[in-house]
């Protein structure tokens, strides 16, 4: 892996595919996702030292302590009731496992424990991309807020920031808002509960926007998202198009929102039915 002049990280996909093989395997540009999850090394030591650092931090919470916001609203009971179930009956590394194989249904490619780094890490594919998380005793993701949220303006408002998604068809997008939907049913948690524990990798699955309405109706982009989060926050963003085409039929570079986006290269990172209705969009368009 190599980093560019910002430092993101560059990842090298390498395939021994070649031709058709290739592209039956991956219709699409493989993208490689890549964060940090808030997991310790599994062995006694460490494991403690975690627990420690979060029953600290929980002790301490402005939202989940014994003085803090719920208790002071009375609900205290409530409040026990989430720490019971998220906190001190569940394993993180599981709770992460779970989300990705069980609630939005990653397909995993194995778990690896590097003994030498400390380190476990669980990698995982959706689609022809691919997910690498990897365990850091630091980590927390962006639903957080320590990274800012972006305003997305329109009935989007502010996102937290970074996430990544995957552009996918409706009955695929379909199952995972009813999975996460089913989640927040069970545990009824409010976004700032779910964000104090998902400092310690904890937390529960959350729609933070709504999945159920059309995001932007009224432009010709206009998509239903699915903003959800890994129990360390790491946010991810599913998107079914109503056109997959349309915001993508432009040519050359194309300037948006003050932004720079180069779509010359499109055809290489969609799959020929995204194209079809691409290329019928441009042909309608000539027509006219």
């Amino acid at each position: 892996m190599l980093r560019d002049p910002d430092g993101y990280p560059c990842i090298f996909f390498v395939c021994t595919l070649e031709g058709e093989a290739y592209t039956k395997r991956f219709p699409a540009t493989p993208f490689v996702y890549g964060q940090y999850m808030a997991v310790s090394f599994p062995d006694e030591p460490a494991l403690a030292a975690a627990r420690a650092k979060a029953e600290e931090g929980l002790r301490n919470c402005p939202v989940m302590s014994d003085t803090g916001k719920y208790v002071k609203l009375g609900q205290r009971k409530q409040r026990d009731a989430w720490v019971e179930e998220f906190f001190h009956n569940a394993d993180p590394l599981e709770m992460h496992k779970n989300y990705y194989e069980n609630v939005v249904g990653w397909t995993p490619h194995g778990q690896t424990v590097d003994a030498s780094r400390r380190t476990v890490q669980l990698e995982y594919e959706m689609e022809g991309h691919f997910l690498v998380c990897r365990s850091s005793g630091e980590a927390y993701g962006a639903l957080s807020g320590d990274d800012g949220s972006h305003d997305m303006g329109g009935n989007k408002d502010l996102v937290p920031v970074p996430h990544y998604g995957i552009n996918t068809g409706f009955e695929s997008y379909s199952r995972m808002r009813d999975a996460v939907k089913v989640c927040m049913e069970h545990h009824k948690m409010p976004r700032d509960v779910g964000t104090a524990l998902s400092r310690w990798g904890h937390a529960p699955a959350i729609d933070l926007l709504n999945a159920y309405s059309s995001l932007f109706p009224t432009d010709p982009d206009t998509c239903m998202s699915l903003l959800c989060n890994d129990p360390s926050g790491n946010a991810a963003e599913m998107k079914w198009y109503l056109d997959f085409g349309e915001m993508f039929h432009h040519r050359g570079e194309v300037g948006l929102h003050g932004l720079t986006i180069d779509n010359s290269m499109v055809e290489d990172h969609f799959p020929a039915n995204a194209l079809a209705k691409l290329r019928k969009r441009e042909n309608d368009t000539e027509a006219k």
